[in-house]
C-alpha cells in the first residue's frame, strides 16, 4: 500500500511539473513576442514623416527601411512594449562633406510629427544642419498627454525663431540643450514649470529681452548656461531665489552692447554652492550701485570640489 501511495505521489508530481512547464513555455513565448515585436505603425509613420522633411547627404538614415523601426539607426524601443523611447541622431562626422561639398549633417526642418512619439524619453539631434523654427515641433511634443521626454538636445544646428510657451508643458524635462543656434527673443515665463530640470543651456544664440524671474524657481537646476546672448533688463536676487542645486553658472559676454544690469543687495548670500566662480572679466557686470556685489556674492557661493 505504501509503495502504491508513493507511485501515485510521483505520478502527481510529474503531471504537475508538466503543467508548470507548459505554462512557462506559454509565458516565455508571450514575452518573446513582445520583445521582438515591430514598432507601432503610428510611430513608424511619424519617423518616416520626420525623415521625409530632412536632407541626408551622407545617407545616415539609409537603414530606415523595413517594417521594424526599432532596428533603425538611432532608434531605441522599449523591449516590452515596442514603443520608441530614444532617438539619437547626433552627427558623428561633423567635418564630413559629400561629393558636392555639402556638409554631411542632417538638414531640413522639424515638424509636429513628433506628437505621435509620446513615449520618447531622449531626443538628441545635435551637431547637424537642421534649420527653421521649433514652435510646431515643441507644440507637438508638448501635446502628448503625460509626456515622458527627459532630454531634448538640439544644440549646434541652425534653428531660429522664438521658444514657445508650450516648452513649459514638457514637465519631465531634465536636460534642455539648445546652444549654438540662432534663437531670438526671451526665455518664456513657463520655464518655471520645469520643476525637475537639471540642465539649461541656451548659450551662443541671439536671445534677448529680460530673463524671467520664474527661472529662479528651478530648485533642481544644476547647470545654467546663458552666455553669449544680448540680454536686456535687470537681474535681482529673485532670479536665483530657489536655485539651491546650482553648481555651474555661465553668463559670459562677447558683445559690448549687452544692456543687462544686476541690482543685487550688498548683503545678499546666494542659496547655491558653485564648483567654480566665473572670472570678473567674463561676467556680464554693469551692476547698479554696487559693481562688485554680484561677483562677491558668487565668491561666497563658491564650493570647490
Amino acid at each position: 500500500m505504501g509503495l502504491q501511495n508513493g507511485s501515485l505521489q510521483l505520478l502527481f508530481l510529474v503531471l504537475l511539473s508538466g503543467i508548470f512547464y507548459l505554462e512557462t513555455i506559454k509565458l516565455t513565448t508571450c514575452y518573446d513576442n513582445v520583445n521582438n515585436s515591430d514598432c507601432y505603425e503610428t510611430e513608424k509613420k511619424a519617423l518616416l514623416k520626420f525623415k521625409g522633411g530632412l536632407t541626408d547627404p551622407l545617407g545616415q538614415l539609409s537603414s530606415w527601411v523595413g517594417e521594424n523601426c526599432c532596428t533603425w539607426r538611432g532608434v531605441r524601443c522599449n523591449s516590452r512594449t515596442g514603443n520608441v523611447i530614444k532617438l539619437k541622431l547626433r552627427n558623428q562626422f561633423p567635418d564630413s562633406y559629400d561629393s558636392n561639398g555639402i556638409a554631411g549633417g542632417l538638414g531640413g526642418g522639424l515638424t509636429e510629427a513628433f506628437s505621435k512619439l509620446c513615449n520618447l524619453q531622449i531626443l538628441k539631434l545635435n551637431v547637424n544642419e537642421i534649420t527653421g523654427e521649433v514652435n510646431k515641433f515643441i507644440d507637438g511634443l508638448a501635446g502628448c498627454p503625460n509626456s515622458r521626454l527627459e532630454t531634448l538636445d538640439l544644440g549646434y544646428n541652425q534653428l531660429a525663431g522664438t521658444l514657445p510657451t508650450t516648452l513649459g508643458d514638457l514637465r519631465d524635462l531634465r536636460h534642455l540643450r539648445l546652444p549654438s543656434n540662432a534663437f531670438k527673443g526671451p526665455i518664456p515665463n513657463s520655464i518655471g514649470n520645469l520643476s525637475v530640470l537639471e540642465e539649461l543651456d541656451i548659450s551662443q544664440n541671439q536671445m534677448s529681452g529680460s530673463i524671467p524671474q520664474s527661472l529662479g524657481q528651478l530648485s533642481s537646476l544644476i547647470v545654467l548656461e546663458l552666455s553669449e546672448n544680448p540680454w536686456e533688463g535687470v537681474i535681482t536676487e529673485a532670479h536665483f531665489a530657489n536655485l539651491s542645486s546650482l553648481r555651474e553658472l555661465s553668463m559670459q559676454k562677447g558683445s559690448p552692447n549687452i544692456s543687462l544690469v544686476f541690482d543685487i543687495d550688498p548683503h545678499w548670500l546666494p542659496p547655491f554652492k558653485l564648483r567654480t566662480v566665473p572670472t570678473w572679466e567674463t561676467l556680464i557686470l554693469e551692476t547698479i550701485n554696487y559693481p562688485e556685489t554680484f561677483y562677491l556674492g558668487l565668491e561666497k557661493a563658491c564650493h570647490p570640489y
